[in-house]
Protein backbone atom coordinates (compact mmCIF):
# COMPACT_ATOMS: atom_id res chain seq x y z
CA UNK A 1 0.00 0.00 0.00
CA UNK A 2 2.85 2.40 0.81
CA UNK A 3 4.41 1.75 -2.61
CA UNK A 4 1.10 2.65 -4.37
CA UNK A 5 0.83 5.90 -2.40
CA UNK A 6 4.44 6.77 -3.21
CA UNK A 7 3.78 6.21 -6.93
CA UNK A 8 0.69 8.41 -6.81
CA UNK A 9 2.76 11.18 -5.23
CA UNK A 10 5.79 10.89 -7.53
CA UNK A 11 4.00 10.25 -10.83
CA UNK A 12 2.61 13.81 -11.17
CA UNK A 13 6.07 15.19 -10.38
CA UNK A 14 7.58 13.18 -13.23
CA UNK A 15 4.88 14.33 -15.61
CA UNK A 16 5.53 17.94 -14.67
CA UNK A 17 9.19 17.50 -15.54
CA UNK A 18 8.28 16.12 -18.98
CA UNK A 19 6.13 19.14 -19.80
CA UNK A 20 6.95 21.20 -22.88
CA UNK A 21 6.37 24.38 -20.88
CA UNK A 22 9.99 24.42 -19.78
CA UNK A 23 12.07 27.28 -21.23
CA UNK A 24 13.91 26.15 -24.35
CA UNK A 25 11.44 23.33 -25.13
CA UNK A 26 9.79 25.44 -27.81
CA UNK A 27 10.88 27.46 -30.77
CA UNK A 28 9.34 30.56 -32.29
CA UNK A 29 8.26 31.45 -35.81
CA UNK A 30 8.14 35.18 -36.54
CA UNK A 31 7.58 37.23 -39.63
CA UNK A 32 5.43 39.70 -41.48
CA UNK A 33 2.46 39.27 -43.77
CA UNK A 34 2.28 41.43 -46.87
CA UNK A 35 -0.62 41.92 -49.25
CA UNK A 36 -0.41 42.25 -53.02
CA UNK A 37 -3.48 43.78 -54.57
CA UNK A 38 -4.14 47.36 -55.54
CA UNK A 39 -2.03 50.40 -54.58
CA UNK A 40 -2.95 52.04 -51.28
CA UNK A 41 -4.13 55.55 -52.10
CA UNK A 42 -5.22 57.32 -48.90
CA UNK A 43 -2.58 57.37 -46.13
CA UNK A 44 -3.25 54.62 -43.61
CA UNK A 45 -5.44 52.54 -45.94
CA UNK A 46 -5.10 48.85 -45.10
CA UNK A 47 -5.69 45.79 -47.31
CA UNK A 48 -7.10 45.12 -49.67
CA UNK A 49 -4.23 47.23 -50.95
CA UNK A 50 -0.48 46.68 -51.31
CA UNK A 51 1.61 46.62 -48.17
CA UNK A 52 1.73 45.13 -44.67
CA UNK A 53 -1.41 43.23 -43.69
CA UNK A 54 -2.60 44.18 -40.17
CA UNK A 55 -5.28 42.03 -38.57
CA UNK A 56 -4.53 38.95 -40.72
CA UNK A 57 -5.20 35.57 -39.06
CA UNK A 58 -1.93 33.63 -39.42
CA UNK A 59 -2.71 29.92 -39.10
CA UNK A 60 -0.11 27.20 -38.54
CA UNK A 61 -0.90 23.67 -39.75
CA UNK A 62 0.80 20.35 -39.14
CA UNK A 63 3.17 19.33 -41.96
CA UNK A 64 0.48 17.14 -43.57
CA UNK A 65 -2.02 20.06 -43.57
CA UNK A 66 -4.51 17.87 -41.68
CA UNK A 67 -5.17 20.24 -38.78
CA UNK A 68 -4.50 23.75 -37.59
CA UNK A 69 -2.19 23.70 -34.54
CA UNK A 70 -1.81 27.41 -33.69
CA UNK A 71 -2.73 30.88 -34.83
CA UNK A 72 -1.98 34.54 -34.25
CA UNK A 73 -3.27 37.83 -35.65
CA UNK A 74 -0.84 40.28 -37.22
CA UNK A 75 -0.26 43.59 -35.47
CA UNK A 76 -0.56 47.07 -37.03
CA UNK A 77 2.69 46.47 -38.96
CA UNK A 78 1.71 43.04 -40.31
CA UNK A 79 4.00 41.20 -37.84
CA UNK A 80 3.29 37.96 -35.96
CA UNK A 81 5.05 35.67 -33.46
CA UNK A 82 4.03 32.11 -32.56
CA UNK A 83 5.72 29.71 -30.10
CA UNK A 84 5.59 26.05 -31.17
CA UNK A 85 6.90 22.67 -30.08
CA UNK A 86 9.77 21.37 -32.21
CA UNK A 87 8.58 19.81 -35.46
CA UNK A 88 7.55 20.45 -39.04
CA UNK A 89 4.71 22.84 -39.86
CA UNK A 90 3.25 24.83 -42.74
CA UNK A 91 1.40 28.05 -43.47
CA UNK A 92 -1.38 28.18 -46.08
CA UNK A 93 -2.14 31.54 -47.73
CA UNK A 94 -4.37 32.57 -50.67
CA UNK A 95 -2.64 32.63 -54.04
CA UNK A 96 -4.72 34.09 -56.84
CA UNK A 97 -8.36 34.80 -57.53
CA UNK A 98 -9.60 31.20 -57.31
CA UNK A 99 -10.30 30.20 -53.67
CA UNK A 100 -8.79 26.75 -54.20
CA UNK A 101 -5.42 28.27 -55.17
CA UNK A 102 -3.21 28.43 -52.11
CA UNK A 103 0.47 28.80 -51.36
CA UNK A 104 1.89 26.29 -48.88
CA UNK A 105 4.96 27.49 -46.97
CA UNK A 106 6.63 24.70 -44.94
CA UNK A 107 9.00 25.42 -42.05
CA UNK A 108 10.74 23.57 -39.20
CA UNK A 109 10.88 24.56 -35.54
CA UNK A 110 13.91 23.63 -33.43
CA UNK A 111 13.78 23.98 -29.63
CA UNK A 112 15.23 27.29 -28.48
CA UNK A 113 15.50 28.74 -32.01
CA UNK A 114 13.61 31.47 -33.84
CA UNK A 115 12.82 31.06 -37.53
CA UNK A 116 11.63 33.93 -39.72
CA UNK A 117 8.93 33.22 -42.31
CA UNK A 118 7.53 36.19 -44.22
CA UNK A 119 4.23 35.52 -45.99
CA UNK A 120 2.51 37.17 -48.94
CA UNK A 121 -1.24 37.14 -49.47
CA UNK A 122 -1.93 37.60 -53.17
CA UNK A 123 -5.59 37.39 -54.14
CA UNK A 124 -4.81 38.22 -57.76
CA UNK A 125 -7.12 41.24 -57.63
CA UNK A 126 -5.58 44.29 -59.27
Amino acid sequence: MTRAVLLLVLLPLGLACASSDEPGDTGVVVGTVGFIGVPCLPPGQVPPCDGPYPGYAVRVYDAGLRRMVAQDTTDAHGSYSIALAPGQYAFVTPDGIQPENVAVTPFTIVAGDTVTVDLVVDTGIR
